[in-house]
């Protein structure tokens, strides 16, 4: 069992999920709005959270924490087909080239799609992040009584939902997820992520568009208004 949590600009956002069949099974969702000036406080994102865990019962597994590559960046090469170790000794050098001289930055990486009859290299995600951030927000979730596991970019936790989904995985598909502020984007080739990105702005410029061109006077109405014109649930909720 594990939960994902979702420090959003405008909301926090916590699930619950459970390994079932060889994919997941949802057992809780809960979703709080913030305060504007609470959006920059990762302590007061932190309690809101917390909040949230008691409330729906979770947090008693393994917690895992989203990011946009805002916070943590990801860049997308290829490496040619060679052996084991000498991929590995070259992902080493590319670690430290990418690390430099800074002892203030996480690098990992991982392989998204092996030499085959269809793609003649490594493909290869890395991804860097600053600690000092990525260690505050952790540090305040765990003053919360939140501990925190691990720190996923927000575009691969999309990719992984898709994955096991029961969605098609062949050919090339196009995940959205609209936040706030930033829109997650990730190309999907048969099954494999091909590329991942958090680009701006977000769900706001739809909302100030709304509130300029009509007597909306509040976000929180103007939102409703969007959601329900253009039909982004199927509830239209």
């Amino acid at each position: 069992m594990g939960t994902g949590i979702d420090l959003g600009s405008c909301t926090v956002k916590v699930v619950e999920l459970e390994r079932s069949h060889g994919g997941y099974r949802l057992l809780n969702i809960g979703r709080k709005r913030i305060l504007s000036a609470d959006a920059a406080d990762p302590f007061a994102l932190s309690a809101d959270a917390a909040s949230l865990l008691l409330r729906k019962g979770g947090g008693t597994g393994e917690n895992v924490i989203g990011f946009t590559s805002r916070e943590i960046n990801l860049q997308f090469t290829q490496l040619p087909p060679v052996k084991g170790h000498v991929f590995r000794t070259m992902m080493k050098y590319e670690l430290e080239q990418k690390r430099g001289g800074a002892g203030d930055i996480y690098v990992e990486y991982g392989i998204t799609d092996y030499p085959n009859a269809a793609v003649k290299q490594f493909d290869v995600v890395i991804g860097l992040a600053k600690k000092n951030f990525i260690d505050n927000t952790m540090n305040a979730l765990k003053s919360a009584q939140v501990g925190v596991d691990d720190a996923v970019p927000n575009s691969l936790a999309l990719f992984t939902a898709f994955r096991n989904s029961s969605h098609s995985q062949e050919g090339l598909t196009l995940l959205v997820e609209i936040g706030y502020d930033h829109v997650e984007l990730v190309f999907v080739r048969n099954g494999r992520l091909l590329f991942g990105r958090s680009v701006s702005p977000g769900f706001h410029s739809c909302i100030d568009a709304v509130k300029r061109s009509s007597t909306a006077s509040s976000d929180i109405y103007a939102e409703r208004l969007v959601i329900k014109k253009t039909r982004l649930t199927n509830a239209g909720e």
